[in-house]
């Protein structure tokens, strides 16, 4: 049998008393992913470059789940809106929760009920991630900014 020797000084027998702890600090965010092969948030792995061995615990300091979700408040729940030839008005929509295609139907009852002569519809797509506001005959206006005569939008 072969033996080196001055192996025990290169290589001690290292014992789970003997070892220090160390803490490793990760973070991780989906953003970072490779977006060739996975294009969703929600689907992808992370990999160490090496190996981790002999772990005794692991902690999640903090973590956020995304959502496609869109809350409404009472205090930024109302716009300033306006059709061609009639009085702006402030509409509210309802407070709560919503997805994209509630807020779409939400939205939708909130301009229909403005009193003009358009009828609205309101739709989402998946693709671009955009609400399409649809007027029937004339041309509306939302004011975001101040309810001042600014236009952001015109459709």
């Amino acid at each position: 049998m072969a033996t080196t020797s001055g192996q025990q000084v290169l290589l001690p027998e290292s014992s789970r008393k003997q070892r220090k702890s160390r803490q490793i600090t990760v973070e991780v965010n989906s953003i970072d992913r490779s977006r060739v092969s996975s294009y969703s948030t929600n689907n992808f792995r992370w990999n160490f470059r090496r190996p981790l061995k002999d772990i005794t615990s692991i902690e999640l300091v903090s973590g956020s789940i995304p959502a496609d979700l869109y809350n409404v408040t009472t205090e930024w729940n109302n716009f300033v809106f306006t059709e061609s030839g009639y009085t702006s008005q402030i509409l509210s929509l309802t407070p709560g929760q919503y997805t994209q295609t509630t807020l779409a139907a939400e939205l939708q009852r909130v301009l229909n009920t403005y009193g003009g002569s358009n009828t609205y519809t309101v739709s989402y797509s998946d693709t671009t991630k955009r609400l399409t506001i649809t007027g029937s005959s004339t041309n509306f206006s939302f004011f975001f900014s101040s309810g001042n005569t600014h236009t952001d939008r015109v459709t």
